[in-house]
C-alpha cells in the first residue's frame, strides 16, 4: 500500500497503454525459455512448439518485441511457470501468503519463482553483477506491470467488500490456482449470516 501502490499509480499515469503493453510483451518474451522448458518437462510438445513460435515471431516481427504479433495471428498459449509445473505433477499449492513487495502467493509458487530466478537462462548471461541487476530489474518491472494492471479492480474490491483480505484471497485462488479452496467461504456483502 505504501510503496507499490503509489509507484504503480504513477506508472499507469505516465506510461501510455501501448508502451505498458510493450513492456509486458518484453517480459513475456524473456520468460519464453522457462515456459518452453516447463512444457517440455510436463510432456506437452505442442505447447513447447507454440510457446517457442510465439517468442520467435514476436522477436522477429514485433518491433523489438514491443508488439505481440503472435497473438494477433491467433498463436496463444498459457504461460507455464515452475509453480504450475509442480502443480501438474500433483504438488499442492499450500497456504495463501501475502508477501511484502511480492504480493499474493503460496509456497509452491514462491518456490517456483525462486527456481526461475536462479535458473533463468536469459538472466544467466554476463557477469554476476549483471545477472543480479537483470533479475532485479525484470522482477521489479514485472511486479509493477502486474500491480498496475489490477489497480482499478483492487480499488473496487476495497470500496465494495466488507472484508478486503478475504475477498482478495478468494479471487487469488480462483485466478491463480484455477479453483478456490473447498473450505474457504465465499465473501458476502451481508455480514449478518
Amino acid at each position: 500500500d505504501f510503496l507499490l501502490m503509489p509507484i504503480s499509480f504513477i506508472y499507469t499515469k505516465v506510461t501510455p497503454n501501448p508502451m505498458a503493453r510493450g513492456i509486458k510483451n518484453v517480459l513475456d518474451v524473456l520468460s519464453t525459455p522457462i515456459f518452453c522448458t516447463c512444457y517440455a518437462i510436463s510432456g506437452d510438445g505442442e505447447k513447447v512448439v507454440r510457446t517457442f513460435l510465439r517468442g520467435v515471431i514476436n522477436v522477429t516481427f514485433g518491433l523489438f518485441v514491443l508488439i505481440d504479433v503472435a497473438t494477433d495471428m491467433g498463436l496463444t498459449v498459457e504461460p507455464m511457470t515452475v509453480g504450475k509445473l509442480l502443480g501438474h505433477f500433483g504438488v499442492t499449492p499450500g497456504f495463501y501468503m501475502m508477501l511484502p513487495l511480492w504480493g499474493p502467493s503460496n509456497p509452491r509458487d514462491l518456490f517456483g519463482d525462486i527456481v526461475e530466478g536462479v535458473y533463468d537462462p536469459v538472466g544467466r548471461a554476463g557477469p554476476p553483477y549483471v545477472r543480479r541487476g537483470s533479475y532485479l530489474v525484470r522482477q521489479g518491472a514485472s511486479i509493477i506491470s502486474t500491480r498496475s494492471g489490477v489497480l482499478e479492480t483492487e480499488h473496487a474490491i476495497r470500496e465494495q467488500s466488507p472484508d478486503y483480505y478475504e475477498t482478495f484471497r478468494c479471487l487469488y485462488w480462483q485466478k491463480v490456482c484455477g479453483n478456490p479452496e473447498e473450505d474457504m467461504p465465499i465473501p458476502s456483502n451481508d455480514r449478518a449470516e
